[in-house]
């Protein structure tokens, strides 16, 4: 610096970051541990959850990929949206993992299509908001978005064929 300047921290918003990027990993990890434990504990199956697990770990790896096509930033609220989706990405691979266990076809996918779709719905209406409310809650959206709508494509494509791997396997 030159000289007769001094350079002195005021606020340090980096703790803040730290502290809550912490709390949304341990929210996200107790989401997934909670949320899979209550699928062994009602159908005491460990492939189920196994099937559903994959399932979620695919979906995420895929919408990861996808935020960074979209150009998601990736900050507090957006980062929010995943722990907060993570129900509904499990809620359309059980439908579809119930479905295809008792009937062995895809007629679950319409009622899954339909209940995502009107959550998505739901979130489309952050992007009609004022430009001060909606700088924060776009990301979020869109991350709840992209989330959802691979559930969709996890559930018609990827667990029926983790289902069929396994009845061929044994």
């Amino acid at each position: 610096l030159p000289v007769g300047y001094e350079l002195h921290k005021s606020y340090d918003a980096s703790e803040y970051i730290n502290t809550e990027i912490s709390k949304i990993t341990v929210r996200t990890c107790l989401t997934v541990a909670i949320l899979l434990l209550f699928v062994f504990l009602t159908t005491l199956s460990w492939r189920y959850v196994v099937v559903v697990t994959i399932s979620l770990t695919c979906n995420l790896a895929i919408a990861f990929i996808a935020y960074y096509l979209l150009g998601v930033e990736l900050h507090l609220y957006s980062l929010a949206g995943i722990p907060i989706s993570l129900n509904l990405m499990i809620d359309n691979t059980i439908v579809m993992v119930d479905h295809w266990r008792r009937k062995h076809n895809l007629s679950a996918i319409l009622p899954i299509l339909a209940a995502t779709l009107t959550t998505i719905a739901a979130l489309r209406i952050v992007f009609f908001l004022d430009d001060r409310l909606k700088l924060n809650l776009v990301d979020f959206s869109t991350v709840m978005i992209v989330n959802l709508a691979l559930s969709v494509c996890t559930a018609l494509w990827l667990v029926p064929a983790l289902l069929k791997l396994q009845i061929d396997s044994g």
